[in-house]
């Protein structure tokens, strides 16, 4: 037998035992590697189902905690899934609680727990559905007709208590469940990078395409009251990189878009004075680690205080 002969005589016995090995090395593997599906959310890793426990303030949950994922949200807020989707929705928890005797299918008292990934993203959720927090305030009560709900964020999770009884304290509830997420309301890190500018009307978090500009994204805006009117002061947060990258898009934005804008120092800074067809005289203030955008009756010394304010 040929020394050729040989050697393929030996592939072919070795075959079964790379099978063998393969096979068994497949056993072993790492599915999160390989998995095509949405990561794992960030942050407080404790399963939701125990944020609703079997009964709270009086009343009993009736039947299990339901699950909706991304591809089933639809099944429970039908026309409005899309929105929770965009604005980086995980998953949703939902508990029913009633009293003793009451109907199964009515239930007294519905919570729903949202994961939004991200503690911003919660806090964006809240103030959209609630027309914008006044200074950044992390729930909001709401009563109407014979029903009345309580709306926060909690770190990542975006609450709905919502009471189809008015004897329900629904603020009460929002403590308990505050409690069994176990996140300390802390506040929203990212407001404390806006320096003090007065009164706050409003506040705001636009996840994506910030006044219909597609690569500004991630954007919080808050709303000031002025003497002549009111203003908006827009922040994003990026370290050094990320912020020279987006003022560059912007210059070019500007260029190909025709809009005139100036280049001028102040305090150390480079800011771009903008006169925009649409959104009318604006300021761009970028920092070290922050991008700043300055709109409607603002004047000079809001300019300043921003300046310095990033200094402290």
């Amino acid at each position: 037998m040929g020394p050729s002969r040989i050697f393929k005589f030996i592939l072919l016995a070795l075959l079964p035992v790379i099978g063998v090995v393969i096979y068994l090395r497949g056993q072993d593997y790492n599915p999160d590697l390989i998995s095509f599906k949405e990561p794992r959310s960030s942050g407080n890793d404790t399963p939701m189902e125990s944020f609703l426990p079997e009964r709270i303030s009086g009343l009993t949950r009736v039947g299990e905690v339901k699950s909706y994922s991304k591809e089933t949200l639809y099944e429970v807020i039908d026309g409005h899934a899309e929105y929770y989707i965009s604005a980086g929705f995980n998953r949703l928890f939902v508990g029913d609680y009633g009293r003793p005797g009451g109907d199964a299918n009515s239930p007294a008292l519905v919570i729903n727990i949202y994961d939004m990934v991200k503690d911003i993203q919660a806090f964006g959720v809240l103030s959209d559905e609630s027309g914008g927090q006044t200074k950044g305030a992390s729930s909001e009560i709401i009563t109407t007709g014979n029903s009345h709900a309580v709306k926060f964020s909690c770190g990542k999770y975006y609450v709905q208590v919502m009471a189809y009884d008015k004897t329900i304290p629904v603020d009460e509830v929002q403590k308990e469940i505050r409690l069994k997420i176990g996140i300390k309301d802390e506040g929203i890190p990212e407001l404390a990078c806006f320096p003090n500018l007065g009164e706050v009307l409003r506040t705001r978090y636009v996840r994506e395409s910030y006044r219909g500009i597609s690569f500004f994204n991630n954007v919080i805006e808050r709303e000031y009251g002025a003497a002549g009117g009111k203003y908006y002061v827009s922040l994003f947060l990026g370290n050094e990189d990320e912020i020279r990258e987006t003022t560059e898009l912007f210059i070019k934005y500007f260029k190909e878009s025709k809009i005139d804008h100036t280049q001028t120092d102040l305090k150390g800074r480079t800011i771009y004075r903008v006169k925009d067809p649409y959104e009318g005289d604006w300021v761009l203030i970028p920092m070290s680690d922050s991008l700043f955008g300055l709109y409607g009756s603002f004047n000079e010394d809001t300019i300043t205080k921003i300046l310095e304010g990033q200094k402290k």
